[in-house]
């Protein structure tokens, strides 16, 4: 473990504590958050709403041609089973 003495917004503690489950738990909460962009780069954090927005719009279409498969599928299977 290391000391770390930092100067950061007025509510930025507060929200740490609340982010982190507890005033005690705020290092290591850092300490993981730091770990994972790390290992992972900018994808271990979704910080931008943009981002969260491009993702969300993506598995919408994604679900949307799916249902349409699905939709295409179903009705295939009806026809072939009004034929029998």
């Amino acid at each position: 473990m290391a000391r770390l003495n930092l100067v950061v917004d007025e509510e930025t503690p507060e929200l740490l504590t609340k982010l982190a489950g507890g005033e005690r738990a705020r290092g290591a909460w850092v300490s993981k958050i730091v770990a994972a962009y790390a290992a992972n780069g900018d994808r271990a954090m979704a910080n931008s709403l943009d981002e969260l927005r491009f993702a969300f719009a993506g598995l919408m279409a994604e679900q949307k041609m799916n249902a349409a498969r699905i939709a295409h599928l179903e009705h295939q299977v009806a026809a072939l089973m009004a034929g029998r």
